[in-house]
């Protein structure tokens, strides 16, 4: 059964949750990533240990709504995508680089030299058939 408490610090969690939730629409400062997670495994902690007292708890309560609100808002940012405009794209092929050609010469030039060392390195040491 949940007591009096726990009801308490669920009504200051979501009092932080709503603060954060207006911070990120009144606030120009915007942060993207994981800076919350260390903060609020630490208040999640402090909640749950017998150690400290109710006020200590509440005020923890708060700032772990306030925190997990803003790492949900920061993670929902990060995974939104723009994408590019239809005309930016171009359907036209494209002509290899005679580079890239150049590199593909000079890979198999020495693919074929490994292996006639491989070869030679085989036929001393009596691998050869």
């Amino acid at each position: 059964m949940l007591t009096r408490d726990i009801w308490i610090r669920l009504g200051y969690c979501t009092i932080g949750s709503g603060s954060a939730y207006i911070w990120n629409k009144v606030s120009p400062i915007q942060t993207e990533g994981y800076p919350f997670v260390p903060p609020a495994a630490l208040l999640a902690f402090l909640i749950a240990n017998d150690d400290f007292g109710n006020t200590e708890k509440d005020i923890a309560a708060g700032a772990l709504g306030f925190l997990c609100t803003a790492q949900a808002i920061s993670i929902a940012k990060s995974y939104q995508t723009n994408p590019a405009p239809a005309s930016d794209i171009s359907s036209a092929p494209r002509e290899n680089p005679s580079s890239d050609l150049e590199k593909i010469h000079k890979i198999r030039a020495v693919t074929s030299t490994l292996g006639a060392i491989t070869g030679l390195i085989n036929d001393f040491r009596g691998g050869a058939k």
